[in-house]
């Protein structure tokens, strides 16, 4: 056999026959494959659908831009519009010392000390405060058995 010719058999025996080389094996197609040709339509969808989202992004970071600088503008509108509208300090002070001297005024007539501003508010509305009264009785911390002051753990081993 020399090298130009086709191999007719295959194998270690050489008795299996070989394709042969002029015609190509057919297409097997299976079931549930899709053909090897491209179809146009959903690409162009998947496209559009693209260039759409980009265009809704670009206007939404417009408006996002449109609406920062309405924020500014209104800022800067309202702080003009207060420094036109400032009232003088001493009317302010007056306001206040007219105020003080009514409510003084009234504590008297109560029969209340001059300075007194009302009960002391039964929960702060401070956190750190809510936190020591919320401790459990046995650090102290709760209107019934006034205790340790609430302090860091690293402040407490210093002492």
């Amino acid at each position: 056999m020399s090298y130009n010719e086709p191999e007719e058999f295959v194998g270690t025996d050489r008795k299996i026959p070989a394709d042969p080389k002029s015609s190509p094996a057919p297409v097997v197609k299976k079931p549930g494959s899709h053909s090897k040709h491209a179809i146009k339509a959903p690409r162009l969808a998947w496209e559009a659908a693209v260039a759409e989202t980009q265009a809704a992004r670009t206007e939404l970071i417009q408006a996002t831009n449109a609406f920062r600088a309405a924020e500014t503008a209104e800022g800067s509108a309202v702080a003009h519009w207060m420094s036109l509208n400032r009232p003088e300090p001493d009317k302010v002070v007056r306001e206040y010392l007219a105020r003080e001297g009514a409510m003084r005024e009234q504590n008297v007539k109560a029969g209340r000390d001059a300075n007194y501003r009302g009960a002391a508010p039964a929960t702060s509305p401070w956190p750190i405060e809510q936190a020591a009264l919320n401790r459990g009785r046995h650090a102290g911390g709760n209107k019934q058995t006034p205790g340790v002051p609430l302090r860091s753990n690293i402040a407490r081993r210093n002492i």
